[in-house]
């Protein structure tokens, strides 16, 4: 029974795959595109206007310790950019996400397999939490490899030791773990938010974006004019901003590094706040302990119930 269950998630999953080619198709161009600005940058930009000798020399000259840590800043800092796209690529799919499936009628076939409506649902959370995240992962794990790659190249062209110098100092291991330890956090944290969107897209017959925006919007409005107050504005824009603050999460999980201090990098004296040398299971623990994560993930499954309900009991005929 166990086995039929996760067989037909997968095959579920692989569907949402081939429904949704942005999942796979938007992490490639955009590595692609990073990929060519960073030839034209280190290839042309970087021998004609600094000079590949001066700019190894300006290497050697760095300290070791500041040339470690801002080495292991290179895969977090390549994951940015796919950070912020995952936040437009996932709220659209989860607005389209049941969306489409009654606009095109392709429910009716689907509704007439031996599958649940809990199964599907669950499917669209687990592309979520772990099919879109793991091919950003893998992207963003490929694309920070060929980087570095070149990178050393362009150092033995410029007369240094590419082990030395950029090589020995990637990192790759522990920016991977830390960019996806954030990557988890957030997504927990954005839960409700991103349930919403989903209950949003089982409840509209069109037009869903209207749906997830309009009803928020007119309790901000009666809030406003009936009590006075603006607490619901609070609740939504704190939940909006990232999880954690400077004690709890950027100290778990960013600042592990040697501590701050000045020292010297590329030739120039510059103060370094610590580095993603290493990363805390903490930060998750400090997620589970505050209450806000709970009320929030109390909603989502609420959300995530009346989504099952509405894809179940709605006549699409």
């Amino acid at each position: 029974m166990n086995t039929n269950i996760f067989t037909t998630q997968v095959a579920l999953m692989k569907r949402e795959l081939w429904e949704h080619k942005g999942f796979w198709m938007v992490p490639f161009v955009m590595a692609a595109v990073l990929f060519v600005l960073y030839l034209y940058s280190v290839g042309y930009i970087l021998p004609t206007k600094v000079g590949l000798d001066i700019f190894v020399d300006r290497l050697m000259d760095s300290n070791p310790e500041a040339l470690r840590k801002m080495s292991q800043m290179f895969v977090p800092g390549t994951s940015v950019p796919f950070l912020i796209m995952m936040g437009f690529v996932i709220p659209f799919y989860l607005l389209d996400s049941l969306y489409a499936e009654r606009r095109d009628r392709s429910i009716l076939f689907w509704k007439s397999l031996p599958i649940t409506d809990a199964s599907t649902v669950m499917s669209k959370w687990l592309s979520v939490f772990i099919t879109f995240p793991a091919i950003v992962l893998a992207t963003v794990g490929v694309l920070s490899i060929a980087m570095t790659l070149v990178m050393g190249i362009i150092v033995i062209f410029g007369g240094g030791s590419a082990w030395t110098l950029v090589w020995s100092n990637y990192g790759f291991f522990n920016g991977m773990f830390g960019v996806a330890l954030l990557l988890l956090v957030q997504l927990l944290w954005y839960l409700p938010l991103m349930s919403w969107l989903m209950l949003a897209s089982a409840w509209a017959k069109k037009a869903p974006f209207l749906w997830a925006t309009l009803p928020p919007a007119a309790l901000i409005i009666l809030e406003e004019m009936f009590l006075d107050s603006n607490e619901f504005v609070r609740l939504l824009g704190s939940r909006l901003i990232p999880f954690g603050d400077e004690d709890s999460f950027n100290n778990a999980a960013i600042l592990h590094g040697d501590g701050p201090g000045n020292t010297r990098l590329f030739g120039e004296n510059v103060h370094i706040e610590g580095s993603f040398d290493t990363f805390s299971l903490s930060v998750v623990g400090d997620l589970f302990t505050t209450p806000e994560f709970w009320t929030g993930a109390i909603f989502a499954a609420a959300c995530t119930a009346g989504a099952i309900a509405l894809r179940r009991y709605r006549d699409e005929s």
